[in-house]
């Protein structure tokens, strides 16, 4: 540790002690906000698997029924089906925060039916891989979502934790070292004070002594 280097004054120990309570407060604070970003960690990444979950489950299996459905299909109504009509999604983004850590919620308006291929051509395994595409879109926002917010919590998590460790390892532990550096002082010097003030008593105590001789 290394204490501050403070002339040892009733001053110095006075605001050094409000220093001292001051870092101990942002202490317990970033503590207490370390945890709760932990906490809603824990939860986020449990969504992101979850999401990333559905969409393997999803699209892998339709882009297998698809490769199959695509061998009995023609080059003409292949390449149909390659290139659907395509219909934008509106997408609604808002922000919550947790701990001031802004994290995005975002929600997809409804989808318009497309046309489909399969239907018109008696081919399950196109149909069925339309309905597994389906909801795609669905998952892959959470999906989105969920690891931006395991990203920005992470990185909040790492910068909140270097403050807690400097604040344990570093300022407090420099703080109480000067104090008690400052408080041996001022006692040693009050000791100090005290004997000479007695040595003098004595001295001047004798000496009317002497004098009334």
């Amino acid at each position: 540790m290394a204490r501050q280097l403070v002339a040892p004054t009733k001053g110095n120990l006075l605001r050094l002690q409000e220093e001292l309570a001051l870092a101990r407060e942002g202490y317990e604070l970033l503590d207490h906000k370390r945890e709760v970003l932990i906490n809603e960690l824990y939860r986020v990444v449990s969504d992101y698997a979850r999401s990333a979950r559905l969409v393997n489950e999803r699209l892998v299996p339709a882009l297998e029924l698809f490769r199959s459905a695509a061998v009995r299909l023609g080059e003409e109504r292949r390449a149909r089906a390659l290139t659907p009509e395509v219909h934008e999604l509106e997408a609604t983004q808002v922000e919550r925060s947790v701990m001031g850590v802004r994290l995005p919620t975002v929600s997809l308006g409804e989808a318009r039916e497309q046309e489909r291929l399969g239907t018109w051509d008696g081919n399950a395994d196109l149909d069925r891989s339309y309905d597994l595409l389906s909801r795609i879109p669905e998952f892959m926002v959470e999906y989105i979502q969920t690891a931006m917010s395991v990203r920005r919590l992470s990185s909040e998590i790492r910068k909140t934790q270097r403050q807690v460790n400097a604040l344990e390892s570093v300022f407090i532990p420099d703080y109480e070292e000067t104090i008690t550096f400052i408080r041996d002082a001022l006692e040693e010097a009050e000791r100090e004070a005290f004997f000479r003030q007695k040595r003098v008593k004595a001295k001047f105590g004798r000496r009317g002594v002497g004098e009334e001789r």
